[in-house]
């Protein structure tokens, strides 16, 4: 779930509802693709850019990657409205 995503509670305080943005699968797909060609050719960097750019809450636990973390990336599709 991302920030624009929401839970809702129900009766039961162990489960939850969520209210989920829906994506265009063949741009998903596209851009998961990418993510995988990036990492068969070793492009770490470029791997981890192309993450934070489909999920930009995305924080990499790889400390020579901060630098990335701290940059704005704009997201690379919109949700289904």
């Amino acid at each position: 779930m991302n920030k624009e995503e929401e839970v809702i509670p129900t009766h039961y305080k162990k489960i939850l509802i969520a209210k989920v943005i829906e994506y265009d699968f063949a741009k998903v797909s596209e851009s998961i693709n990418t993510v995988i060609q990036l990492a068969l050719e070793n492009k770490d960097e470029e791997v981890v850019k192309q993450m934070k750019r489909i999920v930009p809450e995305f924080i990499s636990n790889n400390s020579i990657y901060e630098s990335i973390d701290a940059k704005m990336f704009k997201p690379l599709y919109s949700a289904i409205r």
